[in-house]
């Protein structure tokens, strides 16, 4: 057993001889009974062993009050102090009237009951400091678990919902793409254009749907990662393609290299990211559209940053965008869809890949989002 390990095997042998619990439960007889026979068996060493000539060492005394205050806490150790004491003027006077040579006199007796009175105080103080923590640790406790039931209930009732409200949503969806082709069929194009908007809202609305669902497995670490081998590269330029697909008037400006940039990771979740900070970019622009991709390897992970010209972000609030429903000041993205879900699922998504993700930004200069995953030479 090294030096190292003394300290914790002497705590954790005291906390086996000091349990707050087991000195709380015990009867008020037995508390005073522990420190009575100390008292006794200190008596019967003055007696035996220092023959009366001396009072017994102040070191013995103390000995008796901690094992006195470990059997029943302040009241069992103050229990002997004030025997001790008693005892003491009773041998006084009865040597005294016998007019035998002893060692005690009031005086001594007297300091022997300060100084275990002193040692009483100290002793009720730890003991009130110990209970206080254990009974404010228990409440910790108490609390955190009804956190992560509160949680788990939480997450079972998103997943209930959302899979309640994929059903219909599907089913709709597809009753809108049957109406859309017998609407093209009878070349009835007025109404095309009316089904296709209702189509684009319902894709919004499943959107928001698995937006939901993975922010519940983010939140309790569920989250499905599949890795596998792919060029980033091809990624980028595919979602730079969706991206000026739905916001034809946009401005993509793609910096990335001519060959491939090998990852290992979800390609399914990392072009998620991707797609998430892309529109982002987007829907808080109000002005001038202007995306920027950047791409690259820094040291052992590869590196993608996406830089908008919006509204940015107030220094403040940077490190809150990546919280669970947060969103900007109402004045800043007013008027901006959402749950405040994205970045945080962007956020569990690249942790799981062992990566960082960041953001820089001033408000009213837009900002850069960034985020790194490891290389694959």
């Amino acid at each position: 057993m090294g030096l190292k390990s003394l300290p914790a095997l002497g705590s954790q042998l005291f906390d086996k001889v000091w349990n707050d619990d087991r000195i709380s439960s015990r009867r008020g007889g037995f508390c005073i009974l522990v420190p009575l026979l100390c008292s006794l068996v200190l008596l019967c060493a003055e007696i035996w062993f220092f023959r009366g000539s001396m009072p017994a060492p102040y070191l013995v005394v103390f000995i008796i009050l901690i094992v006195s205050a470990c059997f029943g806490g302040a009241r069992s150790a103050f229990a002997a102090s004030v025997f001790s004491f008693i005892v003491t003027v009773i041998l006084q006077f009865f040597f005294q009237s016998r007019a035998v040579p002893h060692p005690y006199n009031l005086s001594s007796s007297l300091l022997y009951l300060a100084e275990a009175l002193f040692f009483t105080a100290l002793i009720h103080g730890f003991q009130l400091q110990r209970l206080q923590n254990r009974r404010h640790l228990r409440a910790l406790e108490e609390s955190q678990q009804k956190m992560i039931v509160h949680e788990r209930g939480h997450d079972n009732f998103v997943h209930r919902a959302v899979h309640e409200l994929k059903s219909p949503v599907t089913v709709l969806k597809a009753y809108l793409q049957l109406l859309m082709v017998h609407l093209q069929k009878e070349n009835l194009q007025a109404h095309v254009g009316t089904v296709e908007k209702m189509d684009a809202q319902v894709d919004k609305i499943f959107h928001l749907i698995t937006d939901m669902l993975d922010g519940a497995k983010a939140g309790s670490g569920s989250l499905h990662i599949l890795m596998n081998d792919f060029d980033l590269n091809e990624s980028l330029r595919l979602c730079a393609a969706n991206l000026k697909a739905s916001y034809p008037n946009s401005v993509i400006d793609l910096e990335i290299s001519a060959g491939e940039l090998l990852v290992y990771a979800d390609r399914e979740r990392i072009e998620q990211v991707i797609n998430n900070l892309l529109t982002n970019g987007i829907k808080y622009s109000p002005g001038e559209k202007y995306i920027r991709i950047w791409a690259g390897i820094e040291g052992n992970s590869v590196i993608v940053r996406v830089k908008d010209r919006g509204m940015g972000i107030p220094e403040d609030k940077q490190a809150a965008v990546f919280e669970q429903f947060f969103r900007v000041d109402p004045d800043l993205g007013q008027g901006v869809p959402g749950l405040g879900l994205g970045l945080f699922i962007c956020t569990d998504i690249i942790r799981r890949h062992q990566g960082e993700i960041g953001v820089i930004s001033k408000e009213g200069e837009g900002a850069e989002f960034w985020f790194t995953i490891p290389y694959r030479v």
